[in-house]
């Protein structure tokens, strides 16, 4: 655990999604504290379902690209 500031912070990101319980025990005393938590399987890609096709635009004009949209007919 690394302290910042007054808390502590622990980097979870390698814990795959779940239920979890911990004990926090300080060294050479008596006071600990547990609990739970969970991890939720979460995909930031399915985040946003909608596109956003004003910035996509933007994005192609100051690039010198084009905007194209798949045609249902192929």
């Amino acid at each position: 655990m690394l302290v910042k500031g007054s808390n502590y912070e622990a980097d979870l990101s390698g814990l795959t999604p779940g239920d979890y319980s911990f004990v926090v025990k300080v060294s050479n005393t008596n006071l600990s504290k547990s609990g739970n938590f969970k991890i939720v399987d979460f995909d930031i890609e399915q985040q946003f379902n909608a596109t956003n096709y004003n910035k996509l635009e933007r994005l192609a004009k100051v690039t010198d690209g084009k905007l194209f949209f798949p045609c249902a007919n192929k």
